[in-house]
C-alpha cells in the first residue's frame, strides 16, 4: 500500500484528486492537506511514502516546500504539479531534486492515470534503493568472507569481512583476481572453471586463501547463491594488457556492486575450514581444473 500526501492550496482539487486515485488504484491512499507548512507537519508525524504538491500556493509555494522536504528527507518521493507554460518552474524543480513533475490538464483520467503512475515509479525507486542499502548492510557484516567474481577471476566486490580477513582495503582487492588470494588457483582455464561453477551452483569447494602477510588458511568455498546478473557501464572492464592500471569501479559514490551489472558474475561464500584444529577428516575431493578441490 502507497500512502500519498496530496498538497494543494485549492479546495475543489484535492477531494477529487483523491477520488480518482483510490477508486482507480487499490493501492493507493490519499491524504490531503492545502498548504506547504501543513504537509511538513503531517510529514513530522505520519508514515508517508511520497508527496505530490502543486507549485502555485501561497506563502511557501512547491519548490519551497520541496527544499524543506529535501533538507529533512533527502530521497523522499516528490512530484510537482505546475501550470502550462511553466518550464523555468520544471528546470527548478528537477534541479532540487523532484523526482517527476505533471502539468495539470483539463482531462482529469489522463492526468490522473500518469500521476498513479509517477507516484508507484517513484514509490517503487526509493524502496529498490532502501532494500538494496539493507541487503548491503547484511552481507557487510556477516562473520562469512563474500566475493563477486566474473568470469576473468576479478574480484569485483567484496564485504567488510573479507577485507579484515585477509588485510586489504576494498580497493586493493578490486585491483586484484582471484589468484592474488587464493593460491590454489591458476588462471589458466579459470573461465571453464567458472563455467562448471555456474552450471552447478550447490558445489562447496575446499581451498586456501593467502593474507597480505602471507599466512595462508585453509577454506570451503560455495556459491548457493550465485546470481547471473549484468554490469552497468559505470563499471569498466578489466583491461586487457598486462600490468595497466584498473579504474576504480564506484559510480557516483555508491560501490559497484549496489547497481545493475553488464557482465555475468556470481558471488561466492567463504568460510575458514578447521580441518586440522578439530582434528577431522574431510571426504575425498574431486578437482575441478582451475579452482581448488569440489567435495
Amino acid at each position: 500500500m502507497i500512502q500519498l500526501l496530496i498538497v494543494d492550496d485549492e479546495p475543489l482539487f484535492l477531494p477529487l484528486t483523491k477520488t480518482f486515485l483510490e477508486q482507480d488504484n487499490a493501492d493507493i491512499e490519499c491524504d490531503t492537506c492545502e498548504s506547504a507548512q501543513e504537509a511538513l507537519e503531517k510529514l513530522a508525524g505520519s508514515p508517508y511514502d511520497c508527496i505530490v504538491s502543486d507549485y502555485d500556493m501561497p506563502g511557501m509555494d512547491g519548490i519551497a516546500l520541496l527544499k524543506a522536504v529535501r533538507t529533512q528527507y533527502s530521497d523522499f518521493p516528490f512530484i510537482l504539479l505546475t501550470g502550462r507554460g511553466r518550464e523555468e518552474v520544471v528546470i527548478e524543480a528537477l534541479n532540487e531534486g523532484a523526482d517527476f513533475y505533471l502539468q495539470k490538464s483539463a482531462e482529469p483520467r489522463a492526468l490522473y492515470a500518469e500521476l498513479a503512475s509517477k507516484v508507484r515509479h517513484a514509490v517503487d525507486r526509493r524502496r529498490a534503493r532502501e532494500a538494496l542499502m539493507r541487503t548491503q548492510f547484511s552481507i557487510d557484516h556477516l562473520s562469512a568472507e563474500f566475493y563477486w567474481i566474473d568470469p576473468e577471476g576479478y574480484l569485483i566486490d567484496v564485504n567488510e569481512s573479507a577485507c579484515h580477513k585477509l588485510g586489504y582495503t576494498r580497493d586493493e582487492l578490486f585491483a586484484m583476481r582471484v589468484p592474488d588470494v587464493d593460491p590454489d588457483v591458476a588462471l589458466e582455464g579459470f573461465e571453464e572453471a567458472w563455467q562448471t561453477v555456474k552450471e552447478h551452483q550447490t558445489l562447496c569447494i575446499e581451498s586456501h586463501h593467502r593474507k597480505r602477510d602471507g599466512t595462508v588458511y585453509p577454506v570451503e568455498l560455495s556459491p548457493p547463491t550465485a546470481r547471473w546478473v549484468r554490469r552497468s557501464s559505470c563499471a569498466p572492464l578489466p583491461p586487457t594488457s598486462p600490468g595497466a592500471s584498473r579504474p576504480t569501479r564506484h559510480c557516483g559514490g555508491a560501490r559497484a556492486a549496489i547497481g545493475p551489472w553488464w557482465r555475468p558474475s556470481t558471488m561466492w561464500s567463504t568460510r575458514t575450514r578447521w580441518t586440522g584444529a578439530l582434528r577431522t577428516s574431510l571426504p575425498m575431493c574431486r578437482p575441478i581444473s582451475g579452482i581448488g578441490r569440489r567435495r
